[in-house]
């Protein structure tokens, strides 16, 4: 049976996900769920309040290196603790690629300079869209480390309500600072079991996987709107449209990768990616993660 953070602090093992504020991940491995930039954004809880600020203000640093002052140390430096850690045992179980470093992530998100003076990227979220190999784990493991001091208190609040004991936090980490706009080491207290610390994390924030995502960018407005406006009238008034796949395979065939293809047509044309921040919103509205679904993930 495998050993989840409910034995530790309630000594049950499966705990219905409603009588609980955490995701009940495993002690031993990781679970496939992230923290999800945007349930950030639409959450109310006072967590959700406290993590917008943080992530807004780390985005608009991010946003002022590569669009105002195209500062190269500047840029190395926001990215140095975004790097992978494990502490949330969210994720992918096995990790390859570039983004576990500070010089890898820095090198995935050089994709960036390429269009930086013609597409305006104005929301967290919006860097999977155009930034390669980045996706749910490069997004989550950079709002872990922004976040470090808030999911550390969150930790130590769970772990106060049900009489379990901290400690003070036995790794180097950092967490990212709204007044300072600097990285700051973490001092605080941490979970530690067996030697390895353990971030609980608020259930409202987590999802199986990101519902923005390039490709969805691509057909829902991309290609969408080359269909209406190649959409067609028979004499009844009957509407034909292009089938979207087709469009969408010849677009590819075009351009090349769906990066590229997004890439060209949102150049210079703000109105697309207003249009895709529309459908996000909308589609948000109802994806919180019920306690049932969670209960479902993770004791399937």
């Amino acid at each position: 049976m495998t050993k989840r953070i409910s034995n530790h602090l309630l000594s049950q093992n499966k705990v219905e996900h409603c009588n609980i504020d955490f995701v009940n991940t495993a002690i031993s491995r990781d679970e496939q769920l992230f923290i999800d930039p945007v349930l950030i954004e639409v959450g109310t809880t006072s967590f959700c309040d406290v993590a917008k600020r943080k992530t807004a203000d780390f985005f608009s640093q991010l946003h002022t290196a590569y669009y105002v002052d195209n500062n190269e140390k500047r840029k190395k430096y926001l990215l140095k603790h975004a790097r992978e850690i494990n502490d949330t045992h969210l994720g992918y179980a096995k990790k390859h690629g570039k983004g576990n470093t500070e010089e890898g992530l820095y090198d995935i998100f050089k994709g960036i300079d390429d269009y930086i003076t013609s597409i305006k990227i104005n929301r967290m979220f919006e860097l999977v869209l155009y930034v390669p190999e980045f996706a749910e784990d490069g997004m989550s493991d950079l709002l872990t480390n922004i976040l470090y001091k808030e999911l550390s208190e969150f930790t130590v609040q769970q772990c106060q309500k049900y009489n379990i004991e901290t400690q003070i936090c036995p790794k180097e980490r950092f967490y990212w600072d709204s007044q300072t706009h600097t990285w700051i080491k973490y001092t605080g207290q941490s979970l530690v079991i067996d030697g390895n610390i353990h971030l609980l994390v608020p259930k409202e924030i987590v999802q199986t996987h990101y519902r923005f995502t390039t490709d969805n960018f691509l057909r829902s407005v991309i290609v969408e709107n080359i269909c209406e406006a190649e959409a067609s009238y028979d004499k009844n008034g009957k509407k034909s449209r292009p089938q979207k796949d087709k469009v969408r395979e010849n677009l590819l065939k075009q351009n090349g990768t769906i990066f590229d293809t997004v890439h060209k047509f949102a150049e210079g044309n703000d109105d697309l990616l207003k249009q895709y921040q529309k459908i996000v919103d909308e589609k948000y509205r109802a994806l919180t993660l019920s306690d049932e679904k969670l209960d479902m993930r993770i004791y399937k």
